[in-house]
């Protein structure tokens, strides 16, 4: 379900984003594009961080492409960011995340 979800939204975002041709490559507007998840404490506190940056494009055959830049993580709280980028992420290890999805062109077109 969350696989299905997750490429639900990332169409969403390339495609919110996209402003050309069929013919060219659409690419994501990282100032109107948002990726956010949850993350849940104590069993019942859940808390949304979002990525403030984002790179990504749909080819001329669908397939799309989001980058997430690791190191932009926000909670709101410059501490936990801190240790999101260290302890979950490890960032200095793995500076962006790529995600990738094929996209039927034939509805949008």
């Amino acid at each position: 379900m969350f696989k299905r979800s997750l490429c639900k939204t990332l169409a969403f975002l390339l495609l919110a984003g996209a402003t050309a041709s069929a013919q060219a490559n659409w690419y994501l507007d990282g100032e109107s594009s948002r990726l956010s998840f949850i993350s849940t404490k104590n069993a019942n506190i859940s808390e949304v961080q979002r990525f403030l940056v984002l790179h990504g494009k749909v080819s001329p055959k669908g397939l799309a492409e989001v980058e997430v830049e690791l190191d932009s993580v926000n909670s709101g709280i410059p501490l936990r960011d801190e240790r999101m980028r260290k302890e979950l992420f490890d960032t200095k290890t793995f500076p962006e995340a790529l995600i990738t999805t094929q996209i039927d062109l034939g509805p949008i077109n």
